[in-house]
């Protein structure tokens, strides 16, 4: 297997999932490129029926028993990372995204085929940036939860890659220094890629906030973070329609 793209999505995000099933993470479409997408989930009280119809009716939903809120995505990544070491030793990358992420299936698959790294995390790349110390913040973390005064070098949790022999050691990182830092990219590809000695590689293609001119530009790149179901379908009919009907050069 070439890839499995770990979806961490929301217990009430259904909706999402489905556009992602009928665009760019249709099986149809990524079986023959050697890809698979799952979608890991938390728990909501009073959900796990509807969860474990989806998962039954779709076969492509994975439930880890925790809360599934906000503040649990740096665990909700590590139970994504654990599913993928259990369930998909085979794959050569671990594609981490969200389920709000749109990615052009077709030119990562390309990409990845032709990669021959080892041991890294690949993506967007963050730079001295500074924890949030204003209560209320979004991003609010006090100097008892991380007291240095920049974070580590991480890439965007839009949409990441781990490549396979990566997993593992991230994984032995997670469980030798507990516990999980609230924010996953920082968490995952900062500090754990950090004390594991993984490699990051660079790919602005991978950064989803990238203002791109128009539907063009979306075929050569990977991820658009923050889109909505219809904006997901739209992005995926862009990138597999006939250039010259776009206009493209």
């Amino acid at each position: 297997m070439l890839a499995v793209i770990v979806v961490c999505s929301a217990v009430e995000n259904e909706a999402r999932r489905d556009a992602i099933r009928s665009s760019w993470g249709s099986p149809a479409h990524l079986r023959p490129l050697g890809v698979r997408v799952v979608y890991v989930v938390g728990r909501v009280p009073g959900s796990d029926g509807a969860v474990a119809a989806e998962a039954r009716r779709r076969a492509d939903v994975v439930q880890a028993d925790f809360a599934d809120t906000y503040r649990q995505l740096g665990v909700k990544s590590v139970a994504a990372l654990r599913w993928a070491a259990e369930r998909a030793a085979c794959a050569r990358f671990v594609v981490k995204t969200d389920d709000d992420t749109f990615v052009n299936s077709r030119l990562l698959s390309r990409d990845l085929a032709a990669n021959r790294h080892r041991r890294f995390v690949m993506g967007h790349a963050i730079a001295r940036a500074r924890p949030q110390r204003t209560p209320g913040a979004k991003w609010y973390t006090p100097p008892e939860l991380y007291r240095a005064p920049v974070y580590p070098t991480y890439v965007s949790g839009a949409a990441y890659v781990v490549s396979g022999d990566a997993v593992r050691p991230l994984l032995r990182a997670a469980a030798a220094a507990p516990p999980v830092f609230w924010i996953e990219d920082v968490y995952v590809t900062g500090m754990l890629a950090g004390r594991a000695g993984l490699q990051l590689i660079v790919n602005g293609k991978l950064d989803g906030y990238r203002a791109l001119a128009d539907a063009c530009a979306v075929r050569g790149h990977i991820a658009v973070h923050r889109v909505s179901g219809d904006q997901m379908r739209r992005l995926w009919t862009a990138v597999t329609a006939d250039p010259e009907q776009l206009h493209c050069r």
